[in-house]
């Protein structure tokens, strides 16, 4: 859409680059998914957090107050992804059943998705739930305290503690959310028990894809090492398509 644009000499914003992507990918191509990815390649600054209100659509850029002790390790499973024909959709409308349950619980007939229920008013009733719902539900309210939890500890630079909740993101994404491949759960385990990573999630639902980590940077060339032999090992059948780079944030989308 950014080389349309220019190409065609259309002018737009940021946030259109955001919402007309999003619109195709549900449109077109049948995933209900956010705005999360879109968001991130279009407002991603280097050497900053950046943390996403996707229902009123706002961003803020968090200081990384701890540049130089780690490094980002991203592993490639060797698996492409395919959302559309895993559970992911399937996941969004048990969501929305839980949404609609919540609502009918605390007599508030204005609720559509998760965010429209207050957190408070959750806890009074998710006893209500059915276990399938109140997994889901689980999951979505304890990962929005995660992503406040974890600025706090970005805007101090307490790197450990937001490793901590990286893994205890993915746990969820797994136990409770259950979602991600077997392939890329192994992956996820084998980088979190590397010795000097702080902590790790695989992206997106986790069929297929990526992990990606902290690492401390002293340790970060040997446990890349480390993660993709012990990975290659579980999985053999990927040799040649795996693989696990060290990286550094850098800004969006861009010519270069």
């Amino acid at each position: 859409l950014y080389s349309f644009a220019k190409a065609n000499k259309i002018q737009l914003g940021q946030w259109d680059y955001v919402n007309l992507t999003h619109k195709a990918e549900r449109n077109f191509i049948g995933l209900n998914n956010g705005i999360l990815d879109q968001t991130s390649i279009v407002f991603g600054t280097k050497n900053k957090l950046l943390h996403i209100d996707t229902k009123g659509q706002k961003i803020s850029l968090i200081p990384d107050n701890a540049e130089e002790e780690y490094r980002i390790i991203v592993s490639f499973s060797g698996y492409t992804r395919e959302l559309t024909t895993s559970g992911y959709n399937s996941r969004v409308d048990e969501c929305r059943e839980a949404a609609g349950k919540l609502g009918q619980l605390t007599n508030n007939d204005d609720v559509n998705i998760l965010s429209d229920i207050p957190p408070e008013a959750y806890r009074r009733v998710k006893d209500k739930l059915s276990p399938l719902l109140c997994k889901r539900s689980e999951h979505y309210f304890d990962e929005c305290q995660r992503v406040i939890n974890g600025v706090e500890a970005w805007k101090t630079g307490d790197l450990g503690s937001f490793g901590k909740l990286m893994n205890q993101s993915c746990n969820s994404s797994i136990d409770k959310y259950e979602c991600g491949m077997e392939a890329i759960c192994n992956l996820q385990k084998i980088m979190s028990n590397e010795h000097g990573v702080l902590g790790s999630r695989f992206m997106g639902g986790g069929f297929g894809g990526c992990v990606v980590g902290f690492v401390e940077t002293e340790f970060a060339g040997k446990a890349a090492e480390n993660i993709h032999k012990a990975y290659l090992d579980a999985h053999p059948e990927v040799a040649g398509k795996a693989k696990t780079f060290l990286a550094r944030s850098d800004d969006g989308v861009r010519f270069l």
